[in-house]
C-alpha cells in the first residue's frame, strides 16, 4: 500500500505563484495600458467631432502622454523586477499606484 501523501510519478508539478512584487507590477502595467487605451479612444472621439481647437495640447498630455509614461515606467519595473532590489521595486510601485490614483481622479473631471 502506498502513502496517500506521496506524489504520483505522472502528476504535474505544482504551479508556482508570482512573487508579490511582480504581481503588483503586472497589475499596474495592465491598469496603465487600460488608461492609455481609454485616452487614445477618447482623443479620437474628440477629433472626430471636428470642433476647432479640440483636442488641445492639455487634453493630449493628460489622456495620452501621461498614461503612456506610466505604462513605460510600470512596464520597466515589471521587466526588471528580478534584477531590482525589493525596496526599489516597492518605491516604484508606490509611485506608480499613487500616480494612477491621481490620473483616475483627473480623468473623472477633478478631485
Amino acid at each position: 500500500m502506498t502513502n496517500p501523501t506521496e506524489s504520483l510519478p505522472n502528476e504535474p508539478a505544482p504551479v508556482k505563484a508570482w512573487p508579490a512584487g511582480r504581481l503588483a507590477a503586472a497589475v499596474s502595467t495592465v491598469l496603465w495600458l487600460f488608461m492609455a487605451l481609454i485616452g487614445i479612444s477618447g482623443i479620437e472621439g474628440i477629433r472626430d467631432q471636428h470642433v476647432p481647437g479640440y483636442p488641445n495640447d492639455g487634453q493630449l498630455r493628460l489622456y495620452v502622454v501621461v498614461p503612456l509614461i506610466g505604462l513605460a515606467g510600470s512596464g520597466a519595473i515589471l521587466g526588471f523586477a528580478k534584477r531590482l532590489p525589493s525596496w526599489a521595486r516597492g518605491i516604484g510601485m508606490g509611485i506608480s499606484f499613487f500616480a494612477l490614483l491621481l490620473v483616475f481622479m483627473t480623468f473623472g473631471g477633478g478631485v
